[in-house]
């Protein structure tokens, strides 16, 4: 055996060494877990109708595990080689029912440069999904300073084969359009769904990424499509029911993995213990809350007053936290003067001193929107206050 050559004997490499070998999928190795959304536009011949849109909330759970050594590829054209790689289990659920939606196996492989296919380093996805379906689909890696650029998800349906419609697209399936009641589509409609998600399902991500503070980003992206310059390709196979019925005719992926700078702000100890008294949902949603407060403006302090109730405070009241049984107040002091686009507002609207935003267990916070509410209340602040302002309007 030359002493390049690919051993026989696999043993487990050190954790440095293997997080160095894996390459970009160095990070993954964990469990990573979150909200989303998910749309079907899933066949409907039972009820005579060409779709149902099943319209969802999500929770999902992703844990990646390294695989132990190396994996030998011994070659015919070329000398062996040696792949990296990582085993996860994706699940999603429901999280207003629980109800179970999508599981997942599958392996991510981190592929080096090969003189025979003349290939550049890439990555590969394996995945199978118990409908009946597996994938390979394969692709390159990136590194970006900052956060990803977000861009449209279309969700306007094309004939197979066809082009995708560009963003924009008007949609002829009224099943789309919240507005118009529809047999075929998730009913009632959660209340964590806005028609902004269904016509461009990114907008959830978007909205979600708001609120941190991305230095990096390492971008894997891969895709069935056999497109020799970006290095993609891989097939989709399905049983003979998917085949006639709802075949997976492409499909393409991009995960993200980013380096977020945590927020660094002077914590209330007592602010501490009142969220961390709480059920895990709530003090998920009170963190976020505090996170966005205190991203707003650097200067703004935290308190606590009417003995125990979390207040946020720069030149006077900016907005508080109250817990209630099924959700999580948020008070903003605007003296109903700071516009609402958005409606994230859902109770006081014309309270002279603060309004409410509510938000129940499985909710995504609208964090553009509220960052751009609680900056505008803190102008007020400096500029004298809601009520100064009130009396020179």
């Amino acid at each position: 055996m030359s002493p390049s050559a690919v051993p026989d004997f696999r043993a487990a490499a050190p954790a440095l060494t293997l997080h160095q070998e894996l390459g970009p999928l160095g990070d993954l190795p964990g469990t990573w877990s979150g909200h989303g959304f998910n749309l079907i536009a899933r066949p409907n011949f039972e009820g005579n109708n060409d779709i149902f849109l099943e319209l969802n909330p999500t929770d999902e759970r992703l844990r990646f595990s390294a695989i132990g050594g190396p994996i030998p590829n011994r070659g015919s054209a070329m000398d062996d080689i040696e792949i990296f790689g990582v085993h996860y289990l994706q699940q999603i659920s429901d999280s207003g029912t629980g109800g179970a939606i999508h599981i997942e196996p599958g392996i991510w492989l981190n592929v080096p440069l090969t003189s025979k296919p003349a290939e550049p380093p890439t990555v590969v996805r394996l995945a199978t999904i118990p409908h009946g379906n597996s994938v390979l689909v394969q692709g390159t890696s990136s590194q970006l300073n900052g956060p990803p650029a977000v861009g449209h998800a279309n969700t306007v349906p094309f004939p197979v084969g066809g082009v995708e419609p560009p963003p924009g697209t008007a949609n002829g399936f009224g099943e789309y359009d919240l507005g118009t009641p529809s047999p075929f589509r998730t009913t009632p409609t959660p209340a964590q769904v806005k028609q902004a998600a269904v016509t461009n399902p990114n907008s959830v991500l978007a909205a979600a990424m708001a609120g941190q503070t991305i230095t990096a980003t390492t971008a894997l992206h891969v895709s069935t499509v056999n497109n020799a310059a970006k290095h993609t390709l891989g097939h989709a196979v399905n049983i003979p029911f998917l085949r006639t019925n709802a075949e997976v005719g492409h499909v393409s992926a991009t995960f993200w993995i980013e380096t977020e700078t945590a927020m660094t702000y002077i914590a209330d100890p007592r602010v501490d213990a009142y969220i961390d008294a709480l059920p895990g949902w709530q003090q998920a949603i009170c963190r976020e809350v505090r996170d966005l407060v205190h991203g707003a403006d650097p200067e703004v302090t935290e308190t606590i007053k009417r003995t125990r109730q979390p207040y946020f405070v720069l030149h006077g009241n900016i907005c508080a936290l109250l817990a209630a049984k099924d959700h999580v107040n948020v008070f903003l002091y605007d003296g109903a003067i700071v516009a609402d686009p958005d409606r994230i507002i859902t109770a006081g609207h014309h309270n002279k001193t603060a309004r409410t935003m509510a938000v129940r267990q499985g909710e995504a916070i609208n964090a553009p929107a509220l960052t751009a509410m609680l900056r505008q209340i803190i102008a007020n602040n400096r500029a004298g206050g809601w009520r100064k302002l009130k009396r020179t309007s």
